[in-house]
Parts: C-alpha cells; sequence; structure tokens
C-alpha cells in the first residue's frame, strides 16, 4: 500500500537534485571520460592517468543513475507518496561488498530479499542463494557474458566477506586486528571497483580493461597499485574517524 508522503521536504529535495544535474552538465562537458575510452586514446595515456580515468568514469556512471532514480523518487514525493530513497551512501564511502549494494539500488534490493532472499532461506542458506540471486539480478540486466562474470564475481566475493567477518568476530578488538581490517577494506574498494567495470563497461570499455590489466603488472603498474593502496588505507581511516563522530548515519527511507 502506497505510504503518504509527510516527512519529506520536497523543495529542498528538488534543489539537491538539480545541483546533482549541472555537476554532471559540468562532468560531461569538461572530461569526455567516455569518449576517451571509446576512441582508444587509454593506451597513450600512463597508468595512473587510465586508472584515475576509470575512477572517474564509475563516479559519472553512479551520478547517472543518482539523478535517473531520485527524479522519480521527487516526482513521487512532490505528488504525497513516499518511495524508498536509492544510493543511501556515497559510492566513495564503501568498503563492503554487501553494504553497498545494500544501499545502491535499495529499492530494489527490498524487492530481491522479500522475493528471492527470504525465500531462499534467508541468513541460513545465504552462501548458496547469493549465486542465484546475482544471477538473477544479471540476467535482469541483459543476457550478456560480461554481466554473467559480474553476477559471478558478486556472489564470490560476498560470500568471501561473510566468512572473513566471521573469522574476525572470534577474535578479541586489537590495534592488529583493526589495521588487518582496514587493510581487507581497501582491497575491498579495489573489488568493488574492478567487478563493476567488468559488468558495465561497453565493448571498447573491455578492451581497454584488457589493456589496463597488462600494464597493471609492470613495475610503474605495482607502483600505482601501492601508492593507491595507500591512500585508500588514508581513506578508510578517515571514514571510521566519520562514523565514530557520528556523521556518516544513511538514512535508510
Amino acid at each position: 500500500s502506497k505510504r503518504r508522503q509527510t516527512t519529506e521536504n520536497v523543495a529542498i529535495y528538488a534543489i539537491r537534485w538539480l545541483g546533482c544535474l549541472l555537476l554532471m552538465e559540468y562532468f560531461t562537458h569538461r572530461f569526455p571520460f567516455f569518449a576517451v575510452i571509446s576512441s582508444g586514446l587509454v593506451q597513450h595515456l600512463t597508468i595512473a592517468e587510465t586508472a584515475v580515468l576509470f575512477y572517474l568514469t564509475l563516479k559519472i556512471m553512479w551520478l547517472k543513475f543518482l539523478l535517473i532514480w531520485r527524479f522519480f523518487r521527487l516526482w513521487a514525493l512532490a505528488d504525497g507518496v513516499f518511495v524508498p530513497e536509492n544510493m543511501i551512501r556515497c559510492m566513495s564511502n564503501n568498503c563492503s561488498l554487501e553494504q553497498f549494494w545494500k544501499g545502491w539500488h535499495s529499492s530494489f534490493n527490498k524487492w530481491l530479499v522479500r522475493y528471492l532472499y527470504k525465500p531462499l532461506g534467508g541468513r541460513d542458506c545465504r552462501y548458496v542463494s547469493v549465486w542465484l540471486i546475482f544471477l538473477f539480478v544479471a540476467l535482469w540486466h541483459d543476457l550478456e557474458p560480461k554481466l554473467l562474470a559480474w553476477g559471478v564475481l558478486n556472489a564470490f566475493f560476498y560470500v568471501v566477506e561473510v566468512l572473513c567477518r566471521r573469522v574476525v568476530k572470534q577474535y578479541k578488538p586489537s590495534a592488529f586486528l583493526n589495521a588487518l581490517c582496514v587493510l581487507g577494506s581497501a582491497v575491498y574498494i579495489g573489488v568493488l571497483i574492478l567487478v563493476n567495470l567488468i559488468g558495465y563497461s561497453g565493448a571498447a570499455g573491455q578492451s581497454q580493461l584488457r589493456v589496463l590489466f597488462m600494464r597493471l603488472t609492470s613495475t610503474e603498474g605495482l607502483t600505482v597499485l601501492l601508492v593507491s593502496g595507500y591512500f585508500l588505507v588514508l581513506g578508510i581511516f578517515f571514514m571510521d574517524y566519520l562514523k565514530q563522530m557520528g556523521c556518516t548515519a544513511s538514512k535508510d527511507s
């Protein structure tokens, strides 16, 4: 049944959406990321420039979906109907695959939980059901090999994450354990970037990704990975600090 909208300030929500739209217009005019990837110019960039290019391309995709989903939510709110919010946490403020997908398309996640996750056994069977759920989501997007690979990779790393979390809970909190968790979180940010690039890059993007992967095995590539990892670790420490200060509590509508 429909819930009447009484708490959300529609005018402020509309202004925030308009700000995101203007940001999207600025980025697409000033930084033609997709055109660079499609043109084949990636092979002429340094590895660091290529890594930044693919990372910011994901950000543009994030912003694109945010505009689409929040426009229709804005429409519903203006009509007095309350609907769930999507993207309840910034894409850059995620170091957990499970939490990322809970917040990414939150309304769709609620549907999956109700009609697939719980009927398939819920938490007791999640190590098996997650493969079926991600396969369904991949087919729901389209029948493409890259999306099937995306679904399999998501399911695999989800299982790894849940198992690692179970192991960590068996030990008492310590500085060493916290540092280990931070390193694992940094790795999972890379996993999220990798998996989504594989799933959502076009044909041209896939070929450029293969070039990037081959170049990452060079000395320069390994240096870029180490420097990126260093800054990811710093970012995770900062996110943890903000979380402890109560500054990152997301509103799951």
